[in-house]
């Protein structure tokens, strides 16, 4: 009976050896294979928290997309047509809603108008020549669009009138979409207005 326990014992004793070396052995190999790929891991949460941050999303669909890339970092002499950018407004009430929500923020030096963060296209740049004119607007003499005489919420609207060279250091500002309250209405922006460069990515 004793030499059959003491046969037991020193086989679970073997075993558990055995099993301890194995698995120590296959932990070591493990932890080597990963080794590598820490610093991989580390850098792509790093990269994908910078690129997270620098995302905004647009709730309205004037801007012809929801998502964009932005960045503060860029040349504002380098700015040209077909860039999309990214400045604050200020844009009436009537236009946004009295409560100025989910858009924007109300201003809190003038009662009538909302602070908004709005992504518009550089539609002309300076040097170009533009014409607006009975709600035309042409980019040496290319046709860009119209603009409306009511906003769809049935406020009558105003429309930028110009004829010349865009003055250096400013821009004109105009999405495609219809309701888009751009430039149109509020005549040419100065450079200096425009915080950010932004990408549509979807």
């Amino acid at each position: 009976m004793g030499t059959s326990k003491k046969s037991t014992r020193a086989f679970i004793s073997c075993f558990r050896n055995k099993f301890s070396r194995k698995s120590l052995k296959s932990w070591f190999v493990m932890v080597i294979l990963l080794l590598p790929w820490v610093p991989v891991v580390f850098a792509f949460n790093y990269i994908a928290s910078q690129m997270w941050s620098h995302i905004t999303i647009s709730p309205t669909a004037s801007a012809g997309a929801h998502v964009f890339y932005y960045t503060g970092d860029f040349d504002r002499d380098g700015l040209k047509k077909h860039t999309w950018i990214r400045l604050p407004r200020q844009v009436p009430k009537n236009l946004v809603g009295t409560n100025c929500k989910p858009d924007c923020e109300p201003s809190r030096e003038y009662s009538d108008v909302c602070l908004c963060n709005t992504i518009k296209k550089i539609a002309c740049a300076e040097g170009d020549n533009l014409v607006a004119k009975n709600r035309e607007f042409y980019c040496n003499n290319y046709p860009l669009g119209v603009s409306k005489t009511h906003s769809k919420k049935g406020v009558p609207l105003d429309s930028f009138e110009y004829e010349g060279i865009i003055p250096e250091n400013h821009v004109f500002l105009m999405n495609e979409h219809k309701d888009s309250y751009d430039s149109r209405y509020y005549g040419l922006v100065s450079k200096n207005e425009i915080t950010e460069l932004v990408t549509p990515l979807f």
